[in-house]
């Protein structure tokens, strides 16, 4: 991955691939953090991290631990459009709106 650097990546979206009948057998929440955070340390880039990290608190944690610096949230914003609204209000944030539509609320 460090020729990938040297070319001038920014950033790494780490995954070891698909779930599938060869793929690792824990595949719960957050089973690629340990892989992105082992690239973060190697590299110091930052790093997404992924493997089901539809939990707010914990993908949060995971920011905050630094194993990664943000985190992808692909089935989680399929099952539902409005995580990260709900993921911000979850974490006392604001509702997130974007301008165009501000006008409906």
């Amino acid at each position: 991955m460090k020729e990938y650097q040297e070319a001038g990546v920014d950033m790494f979206h780490i995954s070891s691939g698909g779930e599938s009948n060869n793929g690792p057998e824990y595949s719960g929440e957050g089973y690629q953090v340990d892989l992105a955070a082992e690239v973060k340390k190697s590299l110091n880039v930052p790093v997404i991290a992924v493997g089901r990290m539809e939990n707010v608190k914990y993908s949060d944690q995971v920011i905050k631990d630094g194993k990664a610096d943000l985190v992808a949230v692909g089935r989680g914003m399929l099952r539902n459009p409005y995580w990260a609204n709900e993921a911000s209000l979850e974490l006392e944030g604001k509702t997130i709106v974007p301008k165009a539509l501000q006008a409906g609320f």
